[in-house]
Parts: structure tokens; C-alpha cells; sequence
């Protein structure tokens, strides 16, 4: 029976595993010194066929180099023949084909000019073909040497070609021209023959960029392809020459010899198939696993019989010593043929009778311990009975943490518990129950910080704290180690003390306003709150270690001291300083109240501090005098000052000077740079300002650029003119802001009491006059006031409302001046111009009264009308005639431009695409993004759009590249001047060339003579207008120009 249980045992366990890894072990050396020769001959065989193709790639590059040599030899005969150089495109290409006669690597031979033209060529086709573009044209012209081109398709031929080509140097060493010969691609094919290959073997040849140019055998789908991702392409960009065994985009893997070309940079390669190469070597391989398979089952056949003969009397035995643990009647069964196993059944069977003894024994200890247990139970229960007699709750634990002992007041202290306390039940199980059971409020959201916490409080020596309960309770908690090793919790229930030490805090402790008591006599601090604490920066101790005299100025001691000792309560009636840990000052008022505190007599001072306040409302007074920006004074203050420098009582010889001070181009450097950046730049324009007056001076900033001075007590108006000069030269220096340089240039305009004015008012609105002149006359300089000036300004105000009353009863009307197609001098269609008659004073000048209207806001409804009106005329024009209207900046700034166009149209009926609409350059300087974005909404309708004065902005290339304008007008600066001045024709020659790249229409202004016309037609202006074609008429007097027109041209 032992012997059957003992057979199932596992057929690798144990010995039997052992024995096979060892056999497996000694076959280990035989297996790897086979596979690492099979190995080895299989690196020989890739090493041998790589220096193979490597050998083979540089005959084939050889032959390649010799085919580039004779080239270049045929190029540089050709470029000492009189043929080339000077004859006729007949007599070159006749020369150019002798010389490419039993050259069957030659596709065509070429002669290009400096401008990249062809001039004569043996290619049919090929003669004025533009070259320019050629990178190799662009190298052998800048590099002045002999070139080979990439690959590339023949623009005549269409079949892929790489092209030699020789520049030819006259005098000084210029480029007189090119000579090229075209490289047939079919040659390779033909050079790889005469070298003797066969179909196993692959040859390509690329050019510097990677470029596949020619491959044999031949696929032409793979020809002009880049195979950047290609494993072989990456090698041969790392290495001149060499070879790899790589995979390709060509089909299986195969290994690559190459080589690199250095006069050209072309690549040769030359591949075998992998496959193919190591075919032996893997049959040998093959050979050799079989050999290693069978070795392999041959041992693990033998370890297996040999390890059972071993086992089997193991099993026996352990089957048997079994039985034997089981009941004491069983005896081991006798084993024999091996004495090591003979000797462990010797051994077992001297450990069982040990046992048995070793039993008898531990039934007698076991009735001692029952006796023992009884007596200790008797002891326990009279333990007890004394513990419910302690209003406290207790506990003891033994040295592993279990509970041992405990009473009644322990379980009534933490009623509500999910689990009754029981004998064995360790502390951190109650304690991770009772967490569980969200009754220790403490704990949540960090349980298990908590726990750990918890824990490292227990096992301390000795140890007290306070803790709150679920239902609102709080404990005070003391343990203690004992002497056996283990512990004793007391738990009291402190809930009562604890309200009552809530309620102090909530009026004293938690109050979030500064609080404390001191003494009154020693007026030594004898309780601070947190409030106080954190607003001062002392620590609590500290703070119980001061006076109230201490934190402050000891030159409010002694007043200090009396009021503290006062029996009359404060009320916050007074401001005092106090001083905090970090010595900065802070004002406060106090309220305060009599108090006992502890037996002494005491007060309670609640402390508001007021500083912040105190400063905001000294800041808000000098922000209602001083510019928040620059710190100057401002308008109000200024005026105040102003009127009290004209008040005071002076010298007859003595007077005041008003400066006003405006800063040119500033506007420009908030639009281009941003505000932050424009304030900056106000700021130290101020620092300049103030840099430059006297400390009885006053500069002010009255609002946005605008500065001014008073300077009072002068005795002439060389004293103001003094002033104003330093202040242009000052101001008018560069500035350096965050890292970009900007130059503003002041206008100065200057009123002085000299003139006889006293008034405020008055003196103002003359240095506005001033200021007004000055700009007038240019940027940087400075002017005073004169009596002529109240005049024009009192005829521009007169001007402005006469323009006001104009619009209200439409004294304005709109003319139409025609612009021409410069090829055949056709209308193609009329600029709507406005015109104002006036009533009394005739004729005004749109450059009179448009800069008006945009000033005060009548561009805008004055510019719908003109839509309106225009689009209303044109309606009943001809379809081919178009009508262009200028559009002003202010109405894409103020007014819906978009909807204004589009009303326009709908109402007269006039088709979108005759319509032009010209802007200028203004208006995408200002909110450049929102205007772009109605300039595509006015395309979007199908309009036009031209760029009005183009040329005279410094921005004007980079709106054409923001923009695709459809028409570029050129302005009359540069038409006026043709064709007498070379910079205008240089410059108009490069707009109709650069309108024409971005196909864009171009027009001319201002023409007033045949000859400018005749320049702009050879320049290829597309379309002219000005006075040689006609001036502007009323809409009544189009047709008649319509009609010349068409008979002229008939």
C-alpha cells in the first residue's frame, strides 16, 4: 500500500530536475562552440561578399568619373571654339554636334547666356529656354567652376537627365556665358554591361541629394524618387565609401558596397541579395540544430531512467514517515540498496520516540497550567470590582498592544463604538475601527497620518493629549508604559472645561481683530491673541515678555503710559504709532475696557490698524492733483497753479510763460510698439521735462502726449525761447525701451503775459494756437503766439461750420475723373472725387475740408452719400466701366463700412465686380487685425480693393504680403518726375514688376504728358490716369467722354 501511494510523486520534482540540468549543463560547451563556428562562417560569408560589391561599386564609380572627365574635356575644347563663343545659333549647334558624335553618353550639348537664356543648343526645341532657375546654372555662374547637376527632368526632352556644364570667364574674370552637355541616364545601364554584371546584382546611382538617377537592372517607376527613409541612403550619407548590410525600399534585404563620387557627389551602390549569399552557410546551420536536437533527447532520455532509480526509494520512505506522524502504531518501512537512504530511516525513526516522550510531558505541564489559570481568575474578578470604583475610564494592555483589562467607564466614555472591546483585541484595531467609523472627527481626510500619529503617541513613555469625539465630547487621554512591558490608558471626560474654554476664545482667542490685556500697573501684556500675534510678528512668548510702551515710539511714552493707566475706556478716537517686529510702523486705534484678569486689575484693548487707509486717502489726495502715469502735476492742479502765478503781485518787468508741449509720432509708437510700451516712453519724457525746469517751475501732463510748464517769474520771452530750445533738444533725443530705440520730436507752442493777456483761459487757448502753428511748420521746433493766429483759428471754426451746414442741404456734389487702359488709351472706368462749392467763397479744396470732416466725424455719413450717389451714377454706365471711391480711414474706425457697401450696391442695382474701392496704407496702421478682417468682408462681396498712394509708406510691402490687394496705384510723387529721373524710374519700374509677380493691376496717378505716358507703358503699368486723359466732370458730362472714346477708337 506505501508503495503505490509513494508512485504519483511529480516526474521532474526535486533530484530528477537536478540530474537533467546537470547533464543539459555538461552539453552546454559542445552546443555553443557549434553554433559559434556555424556563426562565424556566416559573418565570413557577409564580410566576403560586402568587399565584393564594395570592389565592384568602385569600378563602376571609376568608369563613372572617366565619363565626367571626358565631359568636362569636350566643354572646355568647346569653349575655346570661335563657333561657340561668337557664331551664329546655326553654326554653334552644328560644331556642338560634331563634338558629341560617338559620345553615346551625351543627350545634347547647350549654350546659355549670363541671364540663364538659351542661345544655342543641338536639342530641338531647346533654344531660348529659360535656365535661370537651374541651381547648377546659379553654381557654375557664382562659383565660376566646372559643375554636375543633381537629377533632373529635361524641360525640352522630359526625360530625366543630369546636366555638365563649364562657365566661360572673360575679361576680369566675369561669366560670359555657359557651355552644358545633358548626361543620358540609359548610359549606366551600358557601363554596367561592359563591366560584366549579371541579374543578381544591383547597381544605383544617386545624386549628392539621395536622388535615385539610374538603377540596374532597369525600374523606371523608382527613377527621380528620394528614398530618405531608406537604411542604405542614411549609411551612404554617413560614409564616403564601404558597404552595409541593409534593407531598401527595392525589395529583400541585400548587402550594399558603395562609393562616393567627390567631384560630383553622386553615390554608387552596388547590392547583392542577402539571401542568396548566405544560402550555404544557413544549410549548414540547419545541419548543425539537428545535430544539437538529437544530442538533446538523447540526454534528457537517459537523466530520466537514471533519476528514477534514485527517487523511488525517496518516495517510499516519505510515504511511510507519513503515516507514522499520523498515529504512533505506524512504523517506518525498511529500505534498502543505498546507504544514505538507510541512514535517514535510522534517524527518522529516533526523532519519533523522542516525540512521544516529549508528549507525555506536555499533558502534565497542561494540568498545572489549568490550576494556575482557576487561581488567576479569582484575582481577576476582585481586580474588577476595584476598577468600577474609579470615575475615570481605564485600561491595560499587554505588551503586544492587546487589551487586557478595562471598565464599565472606559466603554461609556466612547459609547457608539461599531465594536465592543474584547480580550486580544489590539489597540490598533480599535483604533482603525473607530476610524472607519468616522467617530474621531481629527482623523478625517489623513486617516492614516492620523493613525501613525496616533500610534507613535502610544508607545511613547508617557504621554497626554486631547482629543474631540463624533458626538461633540472631548477626552483627555494619558498613557503610560508599565514595567512588564506593556500599558495603562486614563481616559476623563473633559467636555464641560472645554466649553468653557470655547467661549473665551471666541470672544478673545479666535477674534480675527488684534486683541490683548495687560497689566495696569505694570502695563506688562499678560494675554495676546493669535490676531495680535500674527499682525505684529512677535512669537507669544515674546510678546508675554513686553509692555505696551514697548512697541512704541519712546516719544509717546509718557503719554502713552498715561492714558494706558487711565480709568477712562477708549473709543477709537485717537491715532497712535506702533511699532512691529520687523520695525515697519503701523497707525491704529484702540478701543478698550476695565477688566479683572487672574486678580489683577487689567484692561481688554481691541486694535484696528488704519494704516492702509491713512495711505490710500494720502494717495487719493495726491492723485487729485499729480497724473497717475508720470507723477507730474495734472490739469487740475495746473490750472490751479497757473491762476495763482497770474494772481500773485510782480515786477512790471516781470511775467509768466505758459509752454504746451505735444509729442509727434507718438501715436505711431503706440500703434506699432504697444501702450506698455508708449507709457513707458511718457515716463521718461517726464523725467526729461522735469530734468529741464527750475524747482519754482511747474511741469504738468494735461492728458495723453500733452505736456506743459509754467515758468513764472521771467523777464523777457528770450527766457521762454530758452526754455522751449533746450526742451525740443532734450526731448528730442533718442530713447532706449526695452531693448527697442525710439525718437519722439516735441512741437512747442508758447504764450507769455507779455502779449498783454492775464486771463487763464485766455493764455491757454493762445499756446494752443501756438502749439497749433508749430506743427504746422514741421516736427522739432517750438513758436509764439501772435494775434494773427485767433484769426485762422476763428476762420477754420468758421469753416467747420459752414461744412456742418453744407452736408445739411447737400451743397456737395460728386465728379468723375477717367483713368485709361495704357494699351489702347480706352476708358476702363472714373475715380469718384467729392467737390464742395460753397456758397459765398467758392470752390474748396478737398484737401481743405476732407482732413475736417475726418476731424470731426462727418467723413463717415458724408462718405456713405458718395457711395450711394456714386454707385447710382455708374449703374447707368456702360458694364465694361468701373467706378473707384476713396475710403477714409476714420470710416473703418467708426462707422460699419461692410453693411455701408453693401446697401450701396443693393440699392442701385450696380454689380459688385465694378466696383473698386481704394484705401491707403492708414488704414491697416490703425487696429491693424480688426481692419484686415473688413477688408476681406469687403471681398468677400466681390468688390475690388486697390492701395492708394503705394510707395510713399514705410510699410507698404508688408500689407501687400497681409493683403491681396487686386490694384496698387502708383503715386503721383514718382509719376511726376518721369522720365527725367532715374531713382522714379528705377522705383516705378520695380512696382509694376512687383505687381505683376503678385498679380496685381497697377495704375498710375498724375500723368500729364505723352512722354510719361510712353515710360509708363514700356514699364508695363497697366492703367493711367491724370489731367493728358481728362479731368474730373460731373456725372452729366461722363457720357460725352464715353462717346469720344469709343469714335477715337473707331
Amino acid at each position: 500500500m506505501t508503495n503505490e501511494r509513494s508512485r504519483p510523486a511529480g516526474l521532474f520534482a526535486g533530484i530528477r530536475i537536478r540530474l537533467l540540468g546537470l547533464i543539459l549543463v555538461a552539453l552546454t560547451p559542445l552546443i555553443g562552440t557549434l553554433a559559434a563556428a556555424l556563426l562565424h562562417e556566416r559573418g565570413e560569408a557577409i564580410d566576403s561578399a560586402g568587399r565584393r560589391v564594395e570592389t565592384l561599386a568602385r569600378r563602376t564609380a571609376g568608369r563613372y568619373r572617366e565619363i565626367v572627365v571626358e565631359a568636362r574635356t569636350v566643354l572646355e575644347m568647346a569653349a575655346l571654339a570661335p563657333e561657340v563663343t561668337g557664331g551664329s545659333p546655326q553654326t554653334c549647334a552644328r560644331f556642338l554636334d560634331r563634338a558629341g558624335e560617338n559620345r553615346p553618353w551625351a543627350d545634347g550639348f547647350w549654350v546659355i547666356d549670363p541671364s540663364g537664356r538659351v542661345v544655342c543648343t543641338t536639342t530641338p526645341g531647346g533654344l531660348d529656354v529659360d535656365l535661370s532657375d537651374r541651381p547648377y546654372v546659379t553654381r557654375a555662374i557664382a562659383e565660376h567652376r566646372f559643375v554636375v547637376s543633381d537629377f533632373l527632368v529635361n524641360r525640352v526632352t522630359g526625360v530625366p537627365v543630369n546636366v555638365a556644364v563649364l562657365p566661360l570667364l572673360g575679361p576680369e574674370d566675369t561669366v560670359t556665358g555657359l557651355v552644358a552637355v545633358t548626361l543620358k541616364m540609359s548610359w549606366f545601364n551600358r557601363l554596367v554591361e561592359d563591366l560584366g554584371a549579371d541579374g543578381k546584382v544591383t547597381f544605383w546611382l544617386t545624386d549628392a541629394a539621395g536622388i535615385l538617377m539610374a538603377r540596374f537592372p532597369e525600374r523606371a517607376e523608382r527613377i527621380g524618387r528620394f528614398n530618405g527613409d531608406s537604411e542604405l541612403l542614411q549609411e551612404m550619407l554617413r560614409r564616403t565609401d564601404g558597404w552595409a548590410d541593409t534593407a531598401t525600399l527595392d525589395g529583400p534585404r541585400r548587402i550594399y558596397g558603395f562609393v562616393q563620387i567627390p567631384e560630383t557627389g553622386a553615390r554608387v551602390a552596388v547590392g547583392l541579395d542577402r539571401a542568396e549569399v548566405l544560402a550555404p552557410v544557413e544549410t549548414r546551420i540547419v545541419r548543425g540544430m539537428l545535430v544539437i536536437a538529437a544530442a538533446l533527447f538523447l540526454a534528457v532520455v537517459t537523466g530520466i531512467a537514471m533519476a528514477r532509480r534514485i527517487v523511488w526509494p525517496l518516495e517510499v520512505l516519505t510515504a511511510g514517515a507519513e503515516a507514522a506522524r499520523r498515529s504512533r502504531a505506524v512504523s517506518l518501512p525498511r529500505v534498502e540498496g543505498y546507504a544514505e537512504i538507510e541512514s535517514l530511516s535510522r534517524s527518522l525513526d529516533a526523532l519519533l520516540d523522542e516525540r512521544g516522550k516529549r508528549e507525555e510531558a506536555l499533558s502534565a505541564a497542561r494540568a498545572a497550567a489549568e490550576k494556575a489559570t482557576a487561581e488567576a481568575h479569582v484575582a481577576h474578578a476582585r481586580l474588577l470590582d476595584a476598577l468600577e470604583t474609579v470615575p475615570v475610564g481605564l485600561a491595560f494592555f499587554d505588551a503586544e498592544d492587546r487589551f487586557v483589562l478595562w471598565n464599565r467607564r472606559y466603554d461609556e466614555i466612547y459609547e457608539g463604538s461599531p465594536e465592543a472591546v474584547f480580550p486580544g483585541y489590539t489597540f490598533e484595531e480599535r483604533l482603525r475601527a473607530r476610524v472607519k467609523a468616522d467617530l474621531i472627527p481629527s482623523a478625517r481626510g489623513r486617516e492614516e497620518e492620523w493613525i501613525a500619529e496616533r500610534l507613535a503617541r502610544f508607545h511613547a513613555e508617557a504621554s497626554h493629549h486631547e482629543q474631540q469625539l463624533a458626538d461633540g465630547r472631548w477626552v483627555r487621554i494619558e498613557e503610560r508604559r508599565t514595567a512588564d512591558g506593556g500599558s495603562m490608558g486614563i481616559r476623563v471626560d473633559i467636555t464641560e472645561s472645554k466649553r468653557r474654554e470655547e467661549s473665551f476664545r471666541l470672544l478673545f482667542d479666535a477674534n480675527p481683530v488684534p486683541m490683548w490685556v495687560f497689566d495696569r500697573e505694570t502695563l506688562r501684556f499678560l494675554a495676546i491673541n493669535d490676531a495680535a500675534v500674527e499682525h505684529y510678528g512677535y512669537d507669544r512668548e515674546t510678546f508675554l515678555t513686553m509692555s505696551v510702551l514697548d512697541i512704541r515710539d519712546p516719544v509717546d511714552h509718557q503719554e502713552a503710559s498715561k492714558v494706558a493707566r487711565s480709568d477712562e475706556p477708549a473709543r477709537g478716537d485717537r491715532v497712535w504709532r506702533h511699532r512691529r517686529a520687523d520695525g515697519n510702523e503701523v497707525l491704529i486705534t484702540a478701543y478698550t475696557r476695565l477688566l479683572d484678569y487672574q486678580g489683577h486689575p487689567a484692561k481688554l484693548a481691541a486694535l484696528i490698524d488704519i494704516t492702509e487707509k491713512w495711505h490710500d486717502e494720502a494717495r487719493i489726495r495726491h492723485l487729485a492733483h499729480y497724473d497717475a502715469l508720470t507723477d507730474l502735476a495734472n490739469r487740475t492742479l495746473f490750472r490751479a497753479r497757473l491762476q495763482r502765478a497770474l494772481d500773485r503781485s510782480r515786477d512790471p518787468d516781470e511775467g509768466t510763460a505758459l509752454i504746451c508741449i505735444d509729442l509727434d509720432g507718438f501715436k505711431d509708437v503706440n500703434d506699432t510698439l504697444g501702450h506698455p510700451i508708449g507709457d513707458q516712453l511718457l515716463k521718461l519724457v517726464a523725467r526729461r521735462v522735469s530734468g529741464c525746469v527750475r524747482e519754482e517751475d511747474t511741469p504738468a501732463r494735461l492728458g495723453g502726449d500733452e505736456f506743459a510748464v509754467i515758468q513764472d517769474g521771467i523777464r523777457s520771452r528770450e527766457d521762454a525761447s530758452a526754455l522751449a530750445s533746450r526742451l525740443v533738444a532734450v526731448i528730442s533725443a533718442p530713447y532706449m525701451v526695452e531693448g527697442h530705440e525710439i525718437t519722439v520730436t516735441p512741437s512747442v507752442g508758447i504764450a507769455t503775459t507779455f502779449d498783454g493777456s492775464c486771463d487763464l483761459d485766455d493764455l491757454l487757448n493762445h499756446a494752443d494756437m501756438a502749439l497749433y502753428r508749430a506743427k504746422s511748420r514741421g516736427r522739432s521746433g517750438h513758436c509764439f503766439f501772435a494775434p494773427e493766429m485767433d484769426a485762422e483759428l476763428k476762420a477754420r471754426h468758421a469753416l467747420e461750420t459752414h461744412l456742418r451746414a453744407a452736408f445739411e442741404r447737400r451743397d456737395f456734389a460728386v465728379h468723375y475723373q477717367p483713368w485709361v487702359d495704357l494699351a489702347d488709351d480706352s476708358v476702363s472706368g472714373f475715380e469718384a472725387l467729392l467737390r464742395w462749392h460753397h456758397p459765398e467763397h467758392g470752390p474748396v479744396s478737398p484737401a481743405e475740408f476732407v482732413p475736417l470732416a475726418e476731424k470731426i466725424g462727418l467723413i463717415v455719413p458724408l462718405g456713405e452719400w458718395v457711395l450711394m450717389q456714386a454707385c447710382a451714377d455708374a449703374v447707368t454706365w456702360p458694364e465694361r466701366v468701373k467706378i473707384a471711391i476713396n475710403l477714409s480711414p476714420v470710416q473703418f474706425r467708426t462707422g460699419d463700412i461692410v453693411e455701408t457697401v453693401r446697401a450701396a450696391l443693393a440699392t442701385s442695382g450696380l454689380s459688385a465686380a465694378r466696383l473698386e474701392l481704394e484705401i491707403t496704407e492708414t488704414v491697416l496702421l490703425e487696429d491693424n487685425a480688426s481692419n484686415l478682417a473688413t477688408l476681406h468682408a469687403l471681398r468677400d462681396l466681390g468688390v475690388k480693393v486697390a492701395m492708394d498712394d503705394f510707395g510713399t509708406g514705410y510699410s507698404s510691402l508688408g500689407y501687400l504680403r497681409r493683403f491681396p490687394f487686386d490694384k496698387i496705384k502708383i503715386d503721383r510723387s514718382f509719376v511726376s518726375e518721369l522720365p527725367g529721373s532715374h531713382d522714379c524710374l528705377t522705383i516705378t519700374r520695380g512696382i509694376t514688376e512687383l505687381a505683376a509677380g503678385l498679380r496685381m493691376t497697377t495704375i498710375a496717378e498724375g500723368i500729364e504728358t505723352p512722354g510719361q505716358r510712353e515710360v509708363l507703358r514700356s514699364l508695363g503699368c497697366d492703367e493711367g490716369q491724370g489731367f493728358l486723359f481728362g479731368r474730373a466732370v460731373p456725372a452729366s458730362e461722363v457720357a460725352a467722354i464715353l462717346a469720344a472714346t469709343e469714335s477715337a477708337a473707331a
